[in-house]
């Protein structure tokens, strides 16, 4: 029988540059494995889903703490916000890596639900969700 090897999916990556300061902000694996902004993902090879978020970011020679967008994260976290928010809006994913107002239209990608309201540049309370790309 298959155990559980972990109860929440907060998981060590290597980082592909330096992360720090960028707690609460969206990430994604480059093709190296190596856990990377979000930043440089955006309209890169593929789709812009983000693989999760930086919980605590580090240099190259330490690992980043990641927690993982696909419905394994039990609990509430941090997010940093790119725009104003109020409590309940669903999130979309911004190219900085940080979180708006889902805009209702156009291509995005749909993360989380706020906990709290903030401002640009605020850091708060939400819940992540398996990302949801809409057109």
């Amino acid at each position: 029988m298959s155990q559980p090897t972990r109860t929440n999916a907060i998981l060590p990556f290597v980082p592909a540059r330096d992360l720090r300061g960028l707690e609460g902000q969206f990430a994604f694996i480059d093709a190296d494995g190596k856990i990377d902004h979000y930043h440089y993902y955006y309209g890169g090879p593929a789709a812009g889903v983000p693989f999760g978020v930086i919980l605590c970011g580090t240099d190259v020679n330490e690992k980043s703490s990641i927690a993982v967008c696909a419905g394994g994260f039990a609990g509430t976290l941090k997010l940093s916000l790119g725009a104003a928010v109020a409590v309940g809006d669903t999130l979309e994913v911004m190219n900085t890596g940080r979180v708006q107002p889902d805009s209702g239209s156009g291509t995005r990608t749909l993360v989380s639900i706020a906990l709290e309201s903030g401002v640009a540049g605020d850091l708060i309370e939400a819940v992540i969700f398996n990302p949801v790309e809409l057109t």
